[in-house]
């Protein structure tokens, strides 16, 4: 993995992982977090997003231990980053997996054979487009190398792509453009120090089931799915595909009703009397804890006379908390913030992932 110079010198490369960087939204301006970094962009020959805010650069190995440095300063430049924990913070991701990140947000869930390889596949899938794209536009003859043999080492070949953006092309960025690399945090969440995030999240106990639901929605297969975990339980978590129309929105309300669903028709015994779901739609949680009432008083019509959105899988779940309910269970439906470490949420979403690429069963619309 090495370029042969001129002047004999060898130059080696390697993948850096960088977390907790959000370059989705300062991507044009990547020219001046390079400056204001004082990153030498000559030692770094492509860089790009790979979710959950994560970057992945090939820079070169000489530079490595300097570029994360650097890189690092961006906390100081983050006034969100001083009250958050560790877990928070931009720093080198020494332990991500290109080919399975998924393994890491399900470290304890019990899940399917058909979820794990659906996931594998769809991340094999994403890593040979994103290194193929690397490999057929890169300059350097040794990063090509780098790229063929990593590819290799997972047992994938370059394919061409359909991408014609060179990964050593020029970005151009206005001098006037504020710049902030770190990680971007909801506001009412930004000022929230480890203890108060704690507070936010409600533990298992003899008297509370605690049950994270999430839905998505994959853009490239324009498909949703939902996702539960049981968290501390024995009841196996659930990825399965949103039936009907496929939309973000309607899947985070349809997850949440699954959720309800897969333990009712689980059969185990419920001790606790407290079931608490945890989402991070706040679309699910205004719907149920401030628009419930006012819906169905209103005929399901908005103020305007025109029809709620989504409608029928709200239905779905109000009637779902109305079967507990009836038989004394207090159910709450508590909002927590999206891929902020929290490791029940963070399942949910691999999941829900895991749902959309499964296929829907023509007989039934729910796939247990």
């Amino acid at each position: 993995m090495e370029k042969k110079e001129s002047n004999g010198d060898e130059i080696g490369w390697q993948f850096v992982y960088i977390r907790n960087v959000d370059f989705s939204r300062v991507h044009k301006a990547i020219g001046r977090v390079w400056d204001e970094l004082q990153i030498d962009a000559t030692k770094v020959a492509y860089s790009g997003s790979v979710g959950e805010y994560t970057e992945e650069f090939i820079v070169q190995c000489s530079y490595v231990e300097q570029f994360v440095t650097k890189f690092q300063t961006a906390n100081a430049l983050n006034p969100s980053t001083t009250l958050n924990s560790s877990s928070h913070l931009v720093a080198q991701d020494s332990e991500y997996s290109p080919i399975a990140p998924h393994l890491r947000y399900l470290p304890q869930a019990r899940v399917s054979a058909q979820v794990l390889n659906a996931l594998d596949q769809y991340a094999r899938e994403s890593l040979l487009r994103r290194w193929s794209r690397i490999y057929f536009t890169a300059e350097q003859p040794a990063v090509r190398k780098l790229v063929h043999e990593s590819l290799l080492a997972y047992g994938l070949s370059p394919q061409p792509t359909a991408s014609t953006r060179s990964c050593n092309s020029p970005l151009h960025y206005s001098s006037t453009e504020a710049v902030n690399v770190a990680r971007q945090w909801a506001p009412n969440h930004a000022i929230l120090s480890p203890d108060h995030l704690a507070e936010l999240i409600p533990k298992p106990s003899s008297t509370r089931l605690v049950i994270y639901a999430d839905g998505a929605y994959l853009h490239d297969r324009k498909r949703a799915g939902i996702g539960v975990y049981f968290e501390n339980s024995s009841i196996e978590p659930l990825a399965c595909p949103l039936p009907g129309h496929q939309s973000a929105a309607r899947a985070e309300v349809y997850a949440v009703h699954m959720a309800l669903e897969r333990l009712k028709m689980s059969g185990a015994k419920i001790c606790e009397n407290e079931i608490w779901i945890c989402t991070d739609s706040q679309y699910v949680v205004d719907g149920v804890n401030m628009h419930r009432e006012t819906w169905q008083q209103a005929n399901w019509l908005t103020a305007k006379g025109k029809p709620i959105a989504n409608r029928t899988v709200f239905e779905m779940l109000f009637s779902s908390i109305k079967w507990f309910s009836n038989y004394g269970f207090a159910v709450f439906v508590h909002h927590l913030p999206a891929h902020a470490g929290i490791a029940g949420n963070e399942a949910a979403d691999v999941l829900a992932k895991a749902g959309a690429l499964l296929q829907v069963k023509r007989d039934q619309d729910v796939q247990f």
